[in-house]
């Protein structure tokens, strides 16, 4: 071997010494692979709300910029008018859209629909604070003057705990419909599954048994509540709703059911 094609081979050898062993190794855990790219996962706007409500100032200002197009969009729905960014009730909805920033939690759903309905109930108090309100339609009723009476921002809570109720449940694989098709019909029946489910709220370790792995602990809750595997089988959906809405605000729920 010549003089030049020694230097040659050595200075490959040592380029290909100092470079990692293949482009998997230089990469993080959480990479995925796609194509010749590595690429980082999505990370969901609901994990980035909780990074914002850690402190993460640069987060929140790129959050609240980012979604300007979403805030303008509910706006205007409310108001039945384009809002763009230096209309009068602009600021409004940003200031709503970072205080749901810091008022949400995962219970209430997906954060898009809780933030629209704060931005919502902060611009109808605005509204109301002009004596405006005659003029303006609210998606889903005629006219905004219903929401005049006192007890507004509660049929507002009351819609956000509803949201968070049929989240849940969905979680365990049912939906609202499901679950009035599939509650028990016969009376004592009914009062049995009202029963277990109040055990199983109540009983902090059927409780956490419960939440920890997803499925009802039947043999525990057979023994206190003297019920059969029956009535808990077709009853799962029913003490399943029970359970969440024990653990929420929904009062008319609550006294609807004796709870």
């Amino acid at each position: 071997m010549g003089e030049r094609e020694k230097n040659k081979f050595e200075n490959c050898s040592e380029k290909a010494a100092g470079a990692p062993k293949s482009q998997e190794t230089s990469v993080t855990y959480n990479t995925r692979r796609r194509g010749d790219y590595f690429v980082e996962p999505k990370i969901s706007l609901e994990t980035e709300i909780r990074s914002v409500q850690q402190g993460d100032i640069a987060l929140r200002n790129r959050i609240l910029k980012e979604y300007h197009p979403f805030i303008k969009s509910v706006l205007s729905k409310v108001l039945n008018e384009f809002v763009a960014e230096d209309h009068e009730y602009f600021t409004v909805g940003l200031l709503a859209f970072n205080e749901a920033m810091d008022r949400y939690n995962m219970e209430k759903g997906k954060f898009l629909t809780f933030s629209g309905m704060v931005i919502k109930s902060r611009l109808i108090d605005e509204l109301r604070k002009r004596k405006r309100l005659e003029d303006y339609e609210v998606e889903g009723e005629d006219r905004l003057k219903v929401i005049e009476s006192p007890n507004f921002e509660k049929r507002m809570e009351d819609q956000l705990e509803i949201e968070a109720f049929k989240h849940r449940i969905e979680a365990f694989g049912f939906d609202l419909e499901t679950l009035i098709d599939t509650a028990p019909k016969h009376r004592e029946t009914r009062k049995k599954a009202l029963e277990i489910g109040k055990i199983l709220y109540k009983d902090e370790a059927l409780r956490r048994a419960f939440l920890k792995t997803g499925n009802l602990p039947a043999k525990e809750l057979q023994k206190k509540a003297k019920a059969s595997r029956r009535v808990l089988q077709r009853s799962r959906n029913f003490i399943i709703a029970v359970f969440f809405i024990l653990d929420s605000d929904l009062e008319v729920l609550k006294k609807y059911l004796e709870l």
